[in-house]
């Protein structure tokens, strides 16, 4: 059974023995695998084999030029816990997306720059950078899982970068199927994550019903426990 810690060890791993690699974090709807890897980044970020970071949701991203945009904005220093600098660049990709570009005019000549080429400029920097793609199930329709594995693929093999896609395997299974033997030189699934719930919980005398529930009636979705948690509070504050 793969939980927290054995996750955990295996990643280390991975991330600070081999030159550069893709792999696929799986688990179950709602199990906590976007969580479990914001933790293991915090905690381990000092300690990696890297030195830049970059996470991405695919939420909202519908090219694969804007994802490779995203993935050169949000890359950091792995000495920062985060991105500190999240809110000035964002004031910049939405300056870069309002500004109209004027042509310059000389003698016979114009000449038109383009935002894409701003863009191009930023993302070639990617490179040697341990690089998180969640929510691949929420894939635009825009975007052809082909050209989206072929990104993965660059990244790990031409870009040097060590790569982790964060999916819920059953919701992607068909494509999935299709390129993680070719793309993917290992699949992590995460299928037990009860240490995630004992941390978010309030009230420690609750977590074995929790764990009865969790292991008896198999709900593993953490969202059903913070709510739980939620409606606790606020019968206790009223």
């Amino acid at each position: 059974m793969a939980n927290v810690a054995n996750l955990e060890k295996k990643l280390l791993e991975l991330i600070n023995n081999k030159d550069s690699f893709a792999v696929a974090l799986t688990g179950e709807w709602g199990i906590g695998k976007t969580r479990f890897w914001n933790d293991f980044y915090k905690e381990n970020h000092t300690d990696l084999g890297v030195s830049k970071y970059s996470y991405v949701s695919l939420f909202g991203i519908d090219s694969i030029d804007a994802l490779k945009f995203e993935i050169a904005l949000s890359t950091h220093d792995t000495t920062q816990k985060k991105d500190y600098l999240t809110g000035l660049k964002g004031i910049f990709k939405k300056g870069l997306d309002a500004i109209d570009l004027p042509k310059l005019e000389g003698t016979g000549v114009t000449l038109s720059l383009g935002k894409g080429l701003i863009s191009s400029a930023i993302t070639s920097l990617i490179g040697d950078t341990l690089i998180c793609i969640d929510d691949i199930e929420r894939l635009s329709k825009n975007i052809d899982i082909k050209d989206m594995m072929g990104l993965v693929n660059h990244l790990s093999l031409e870009k040097n970068c060590k790569v982790v896609v964060i999916l819920h395997e059953g919701k992607a299974d068909k494509d999935f199927r299709e390129y993680k033997e070719k793309v993917f030189d290992e699949v992590l699934t995460l299928d037990n994550s009860l240490s995630i719930i004992k941390e978010i919980i309030i009230n420690n005398e609750l977590f074995p019903i929790y764990e009865n529930f969790y292991q008896t009636m198999n709900i593993k979705n953490i969202r059903f426990y913070q709510r739980v948690e939620r409606t606790l509070k606020a019968m206790s504050l009223s």
